[in-house]
């Protein structure tokens, strides 16, 4: 074990904290550490050999925890799905009890989520990933989609008339929002959301 606790600066400056297995704890630690080195390297420039020199643990230890770094991604991308989902729902009870329209609602979400940049660059890393070497990130890649067509899908149910197909505003909304993403990477967010999400949403309702 090494006896550094949460806080603690080494020499080189980095925040350490004991070395121990079947710990939340430092579960949290080590994906909270990934995300910084991520942000700062890109989620290509990040290797486990970096992680675990952050967190001043063995490479054993992080593959205790996390057997690559596709499923270290994995967790932090299912982690960040959760924090996201639980925040929209809560901007969604918001602004549902203030009685916002449709249009405002979808925007508020566009903005939300598509300011999560670092998010963005991991899941579409996952993405890539599952589509040229890694197969078995697919099923978990289908599941995060499903729960934001689901989240949708529900949402709008009360604006949108029983014939309409609320399935296919559902895909369709998460379609653009994952253009918008690439297209704000490649720096082509020239134009307004509202404009788009005024496309999006016309003939909701509301």
């Amino acid at each position: 074990m090494i006896l550094l606790p949460v806080g603690h600066s080494t020499d080189w400056g980095r925040q350490c904290m004991a070395e121990t297995r079947n710990d939340p704890k430092l579960k949290e630690f080590i994906i909270n550490k990934t995300l910084e080195l991520m942000s700062e390297n890109g989620v290509g420039g990040t290797s486990l050999k970096q992680v675990a020199e952050a967190c001043c643990i063995s490479r054993g230890t992080l593959y205790y925890y996390f057997k690559s770094k596709d499923e270290l991604i994995l967790q932090i991308n299912q982690w960040n799905m959760n924090r996201i989902t639980s925040t929209l729902l809560g901007l969604l009870d918001g602004f549902l009890r203030e009685g916002k329209s449709p249009g405002e609602i979808v925007l508020e979400i566009f903005k939300s989520v598509s300011g999560a940049e670092l998010r963005g660059r991991m899941h579409f890393y996952l993405i890539n990933e599952a589509m040229t070497s890694n197969p078995a990130l697919i099923a978990p890649l289908r599941e995060s989609y499903r729960e934001w067509f689901r989240i949708i899908e529900n949402s709008f149910t009360r604006f949108l008339p029983e014939s309409s197909d609320r399935e296919a505003v559902a895909r369709s909304l998460v379609a653009a929002l994952d253009g918008i993403i690439i297209q704000k990477f490649l720096s082509l967010n020239d134009i307004s959301l509202k404009r788009i999400v005024d496309i999006e949403t016309k003939g909701y309702g509301g």
